[in-house]
């Protein structure tokens, strides 16, 4: 499943250490990866970074999330799985 293989996060922040406490701190990110993390500071609020983030992205596949989300270990495979079950039963489904 290439779609994602690269994603790009998109995390509005404003608060440093639960940035990295947090969203930092999850396994996915704990080793070298691929992945595109867009830190979107000084926006006044989180839609506005988020769209801000949609322009910038250099993926097909943004996340938007909030600084202090966690993602478990088997993040990425429910991803997967996620993705696969919506092209499985609605192909034009989102995509």
């Amino acid at each position: 499943m290439a779609a994602t293989e690269f994603i790009t996060f998109v995390i509005p922040v404003n608060d440093n250490e639960v940035y990295q406490k947090n969203f930092l701190a999850s396994p996915l990110f704990k080793n070298k990866h691929h992945h595109e993390i867009l830190r979107m500071s000084n926006f006044p609020s989180a839609s506005k970074a988020y769209n801000a983030g949609i322009d910038q992205a250099s993926n097909d596949l943004i996340v938007f999330a909030h600084q202090d989300v966690f993602l478990p270990e088997s993040w990425i495979a429910d991803l997967r799985r996620a993705l696969l079950y919506v092209e499985e039963e609605d192909p034009n489904g989102g995509f």
